[in-house]
């Protein structure tokens, strides 16, 4: 079985993988879910300076420091980015995309979805350079208790994550996408996706299946990780 390490979204933590996890883990899979810097457990250590470069980088510390080789990296949303740029280390053997940004050299989150530019929101006047979740609503939520649970959770982002170009990377691995068909915040991505060669595959759920779906969701991992896509 694989080694795979989930990488969470914006404003999100590796909490948000609570459900998945242990449906993983029964298949046979080791599963590791941390924050990302300045993110969730790591909020307090927030700074402008926290872009796709610095969670890359803390990916491919992890994977050093675990001495973990050929490992599945699953990248959620923004978690994507972060992904494509952790692969350029040798330990990463293939990429799953959950419903993620998969920007081309140069482009940035916001020249792939523009209209996030316009809804991200400081969470004051003093740190314009941190912003404040959007409801979990917007993000497809529709469970009362889901609602709660994410809202109290949710931590702040910063902005360079969403507004840094994308790096060029060199190494290429085996990848898969799969797309959130119901709430279609994806759909560019996915045809990119397919463009590429890449094995697409569709689940009917909106943007957060690891909340909503999570037994759907790990049978699409778990079939990606061993290469049964297609």
């Amino acid at each position: 079985m694989s080694t795979i390490l989930l990488i969470h979204g914006t404003w999100l933590g590796g909490w948000v993988w609570d459900r998945v996890v242990p449906l993983l883990r029964e298949s046979g899979h080791t599963i590791i879910a941390p924050d990302l810097p300045g993110l969730a457990g790591d909020s307090a250590a927030a700074s402008a300076g926290i872009d796709p470069s610095v969670h890359a980088a803390a990916i491919v510390d992890l994977l050093e420091r675990s001495d973990l080789q050929d490992v599945v990296l699953v990248g959620h949303s923004y978690g994507g980015i972060v992904a494509r740029e952790a692969a350029t280390s040798t330990r990463v053997g293939r990429i799953i995309y959950l419903d993620a940004f998969l920007p081309e050299a140069g482009e940035s989150a916001f020249d792939l979805i523009p209209w996030l530019a316009d809804a991200f929101v400081p969470v004051d006047d003093e740190r314009p350079w941190l912003i404040a979740p959007l409801p979990p609503q917007a993000l497809g939520i529709e469970d009362v208790d889901d609602v709660a649970w994410l809202a109290a959770n949710m931590t702040p982002m910063p902005l360079a994550t969403h507004s840094t170009a994308a790096a060029a990377v060199a190494r290429v691995v085996p990848s898969t996408y799969v797309w959130c068909e119901v709430q279609p915040l994806m759909v560019e991505m996915a045809e990119r996706a397919r463009s590429r060669g890449y094995d697409v595959v569709g689940i009917p759920t909106a943007h957060l299946p690891m909340v909503t779906h999570p037994e759907l969701l790990a049978a699409a991992v778990d079939a990606a990780a061993k290469g049964r896509n297609r």
